[in-house]
């Protein structure tokens, strides 16, 4: 999953005509996706993607119905803390499709997918920085 922060509610289309190339090319399945803002007293709402307008020039209410409620209160609630009064944010969950025909041919061989996982990007900048300085 991911939450992409919006600052000052000015949401910006070209990520989500990359998003709709991802999709339509099979890279990615979208599994859910709504839209919050936080208020200046620091009030979190789920608003519906039509109500954001076209954001350069890319028509969000096409989004509209894109939630399947996967993401539930507390995701609402753990997003909001991660943005800024007066922002609005797209909360996507997400499946890569472009891995499955690899897991697929691995498990056709005997293989057993143990665990998956995602890394958080401060972690990996962390840890690229660190070899980075080791290698230095």
């Amino acid at each position: 999953f991911m939450v992409i922060e919006f600052p000052q509610g000015k949401v910006g289309g070209d990520g989500f005509s990359h998003l709709l190339s991802l999709v339509d090319s099979g890279q990615i399945l979208v599994l859910d996706l709504e839209f919050v803002t936080k208020s200046a007293a620091g009030d979190v709402t789920i608003v519906e993607a039509d109500s954001l307008g076209v954001a350069d020039g890319v028509d969000l209410s096409g989004f509209v119905g894109a939630s399947s409620h996967l993401i539930d209160e507390d995701d609402v609630t753990d997003a909001g803390a991660l943005i800024e009064a007066g922002s609005t944010a797209a909360i996507l969950v997400y499946e890569v499709l472009t891995v499955l025909p690899m897991i697929a041919a691995w498990e056709r061989s005997g293989a057993r997918l143990a665990a998956t996982g995602g890394i958080e990007f401060d972690d990996l900048d962390a840890a690229i920085t660190a070899a980075e300085k080791k290698d230095a």
